[in-house]
């Protein structure tokens, strides 16, 4: 990843960067995360990604040319929306070498819903599917279920369990907050039982036995004042007509609010504000907002289908069948009659999301299926590569855990390789390198990959080529965000401006194109005689200068 690195190990497919209208885009905070602190060089092709350095380690693109002028062993794409985002016609020539591996987020009943153009399930399996090498799963359901449908017996496959916005939202914006604060602040009554369900607005996910629920409760307990917040943008229109419809026919306009799609630190807000939050899916992999009600302690009301099953039961929720509407009004009957039960839920579903899935769980997880990624890929040898390498560095571990890296600069697909086979074993803490000859910027590139796993220069002796890296960053010369900051512009980043600027370009002569077009008609007599028939230009046409030869001038001008 640093300047001198023309070859990525990785490529990273997204189309979640920045969003918020999806549990999906969450897990790129995650799966970023994890790269971020990998020793090998990633190369993440996102969305709308403004054309600067964030400092984390990773190179990011918009542009499917850049991605191409690479040869990353590994291919990692986040979902199969991301891959038919940037690769429509699949992958190209440049990549049929690498090792293409997608993380799935669906089971395949989830495409019966869809059932439309590419996403159906047959296209997904027998096409999508068909153009990579290994999976991810986010639940042992979601795996087995796929490995009978597209037969991949014989494919590595994977499961890493999804983790919430813990971190980045929750422990530093909710948890501490007291739940009637938050409730008043999203203008929620207190004196209502709250629930929410999160989601966007489509047929599996089973808002309508929610109303339908809501319905029946009232019918049966006129003394009950419950309301419900979907919070979720309309994936279904024809659905959500269909909801407001049955809203509006049983008069149930004070006790159901459609919120619609808000920011994701809003969506947490409700679930934290909310007396339970209900999933009324028919399938699910692993929701996101499963994970984020057990970590702010708000009590669940559950399907158990797909992956759900393998992070709550009966002992930290309240479970009921898919479609059961009389279960769901049960349900819902004793978290008004019993909150003490849902409260004693709660904190058993909190202390299962610390011990099973928080994001330092996920990290350790992330690592051990990148470690094997990058074996499948060839990016890792097992054992791990010892001695000399292809770009010259001799590696040593010294009795006291230090690692000696001797010989010219290292800044290779093995070197890496190495660093990270050597930070499984047992986590660096301090590297020595010794680069005879070689000055700071080449040394800094070298050390790059060890700014990615935390360590920062500590010591630099140009006169003997000895550079020390180290997690102490008290004694840092160089901190290891520095060090990605100095040596960390890669190529790509100019190519992507010089992109930004040509399309604003295009834009502006686009407008005043069109602008003298409009003031030209305007000023143009109302019943102008015409004496040649012109052929009108396209806008694109006239942007790119390609005029049909017909309407040329033909007396000699330029």
């Amino acid at each position: 990843m640093t300047g001198a690195d023309e070859k990525y190990d990785v490529a990273y497919l997204t189309r979640y960067v920045g969003k918020t209208d999806t549990g999906i885009a969450f897990t790129d905070h995650a799966y970023l995360d994890g790269l971020a602190r990998s020793a090998y060089s990633t190369l993440v092709v996102g969305n709308g990604i403004a054309p600067i350095y964030p400092a984390d380690g990773l190179a990011y693109t918009t542009s499917a040319a850049e991605y191409r002028r690479h040869a990353p062993r590994l291919h990692l794409v986040n979902g199969m929306g991301s891959f038919v985002t940037h690769l429509p016609s699949g992958y190209r020539r440049e990549h049929r070498r690498g090792h293409k591996v997608a993380i799935m987020h669906e089971e395949p009943t989830a495409f019966d819903f869809y059932g439309t153009d590419v996403w159906n399930r047959n296209n997904v399996r027998d096409v999508l599917m068909a153009a990579h090498d290994g999976f991810v799963f986010v639940s042992e359901r979601s795996r087995d279920l796929w490995v009978e449908e597209a037969g991949l017996h014989d494919v590595p496959v994977y499961v890493l369990p999804n983790t919430c916005a813990e971190e980045a939202v929750i422990a530093s914006d909710l948890v501490d907050r007291d739940r009637v604060e938050v409730a008043s602040g999203l203008g929620l009554d207190p004196g209502e039982v709250s629930i929410v369900v999160v989601g966007t607005v489509q047929r599996l996910k089973g808002q309508i036995d929610v109303i339908d629920a809501v319905r029946r409760l009232r019918e049966k307990r006129r003394e009950v004042t419950l309301h419900v917040y979907f919070v979720g943008r309309v994936r279904e229109q024809r659905y959500a007509d269909e909801l407001e419809a049955l809203v509006s026919a049983h008069g149930l306009g004070g006790a159901v609010t459609f919120v619609g799609e808000v920011p994701k630190t809003r969506a947490l807000e409700y679930v934290a504000a909310a007396d339970a939050l209900v999933i009324a899916s028919q399938t699910e992999a692993m929701p996101l907002v499963l994970l984020e009600a057990m970590q702010l302690g708000t009590p669940i009301v559950t399907t158990l289908v797909g992956g759900i099953p393998e992070v709550v039961d009966g002992t930290c929720a309240t479970t009921f069948d898919v479609r059961d509407v009389d279960a769901l009004v049960s349900a819902l009957e004793q978290l008004v009659d019993d909150p003490a039960r849902s409260a004693v839920l709660a904190r058993a579903a909190a202390a299962r999301y610390r011990d099973e899935f928080s994001n330092e769980h996920f990290r350790r997880r992330f690592a051990t299926v990148l470690g094997s990624l990058a074996v499948d890929s060839g990016l890792a040898a097992v054992p791990p590569p010892a001695g000399g390498f292809d770009d010259g560095l001799e590696v040593e571990r010294r009795p006291d855990g230090v690692l000696v890296a001797s010989g010219v600069a290292g800044s290779g697909r093995r070197w890496r390789a190495a660093l990270a086979a050597h930070h499984a074993e047992d986590p660096l803490r301090r590297v020595e390198l010794r680069l005879p000859g070689v000055g700071l910027l080449p040394s800094l590139e070298t050390a790059a990959p060890l700014a990615r796993l935390g360590l920062a220069v500590t010591e630099f002796a140009s006169a003997v080529g000895t550079t020390v890296c180290a997690t102490d960053a008290g004694q840092a010369v160089l901190a290891a965000s520095d060090v990605l900051r100095i040596v960390g512009g890669p190529p790509h980043e100019a190519a992507y401006a010089e992109h930004v600027r040509a399309s604003a370009r295009r834009r502006a002569k686009a407008r005043t194109l069109e602008l003298a077009e409009a003031q030209a008609t305007t000023a143009a007599p109302a019943a102008a005689p015409r004496t040649a028939t012109v052929p009108r230009l396209s806008l694109a046409s006239r942007v790119l200068g390609r005029l049909p030869r017909e309407s040329r001038p033909t007396d000699g001008r330029r």
